[in-house]
């Protein structure tokens, strides 16, 4: 049996689109959909497994989904406003760059040996991605580009970087 704490959100269905059963969905900034080939959704109680059948993004965050075994509107208009889950086991075994960026927040911040903080919040408001780290009891926004990410250790939840000098005192 499927339990809550064993998954991670990545998305809703927003409604049905078509006739065949494709839902509208919303899915989390960085989240890719080609990395599972099965969501999860809550229904009647029930966290349930469905693979995916078909997958057209529509945008970054959009895309247009079809589930094995849901073949018409009024099957689709079940999962209205469901929440997608992905098990996070399989987020364990996802590549880094196929993950959602906030699958990052809670994790530590090295700047090379240097502990910068805890990722506390991740920041899409603008074209440059950034994580928001306390540093120096200070919210310091961060650039989380691939630019200036070393390694990302998730045993030890840690994000290491090798930041331009001088970047945190602008920020600070």
């Amino acid at each position: 049996m499927i339990k809550a704490e064993d998954l991670t959100q990545i998305g809703k269905i927003l409604k049905p689109h078509g006739i065949k059963g494709e839902l509208n969905v919303l899915l989390d900034k960085g989240f890719d959909p080609d990395a599972c080939e099965y969501l999860i959704c809550q229904t009647e109680g029930l966290f349930v497994p469905f693979y995916i059948e078909r997958d057209k993004s529509k945008a970054e965050t959009r895309s247009f989904m079809k589930f094995e075994g849901i073949d018409s509107v009024e099957e689709a208009e079940k999962f209205y406003s469901c929440n997608l889950y992905i098990d996070s086991k399989e987020l364990s075994e996802t590549d880094d760059d196929k993950l959602p960026l906030d699958f990052f927040i809670g994790y530590k911040v090295y700047d090379g040996d240097v502990l910068l903080g805890e990722i506390t919040e991740i920041d899409y408001r603008t074209a440059n991605i950034l994580c928001v780290v306390n540093y120096k009891g200070k919210d310091t926004e961060i650039p989380f580009t691939e630019d200036f990410i070393v390694d990302i250790n998730r045993k030890k939840r840690a994000v290491y970087m090798n930041l331009p000098q001088g970047l945190l005192e602008i920020n600070n």
